[in-house]
């Protein structure tokens, strides 16, 4: 692998990772109004109900399921990006060292004086 390959790589990666963080971002907001959206249906349902305590929060839960599951799959979606970004920072980590290799072979065999 040759210097300028390995600059345009960092380049690129450097690219995906403002890319990234900028999903990761709106997943996190998308996540947080899931969350907050089943809570307010959760607590509605719960307060229209009638019966027992634990009648109505099965009534809850049966009312709220797909906001439930909104606010879960969004939860997997930011999980999701969070991992993508630790990999990401991790290709970034070994591209460096790789360019610190070559420019240490550089300046060991004169090329780099």
């Amino acid at each position: 692998m040759r210097a300028n390959d390995v600059h345009q790589n960092l380049a690129n990666l450097s690219r995906e990772l403002v890319e990234l963080l900028t999903e990761y971002q709106a997943a996190n907001i998308a996540k947080a109004k899931a969350e907050q959206t089943y809570k307010v249906a959760y607590a509605s349902a719960y307060i229209a109900a009638e019966g027992s305590i634990e009648e109505r929060k099965q009534r809850a839960t049966l009312v709220t399921a797909d906001a439930a599951r909104d606010a879960a799959i969004a939860d997997v979606v930011f999980d999701n990006l969070r991992a993508a970004l630790r990999v990401l920072g991790q290709r970034l980590d070994a591209g460096r060292t790789i360019a610190s290799t070559i420019r240490a072979e550089g300046i060991a065999s004169g090329v780099g004086t």
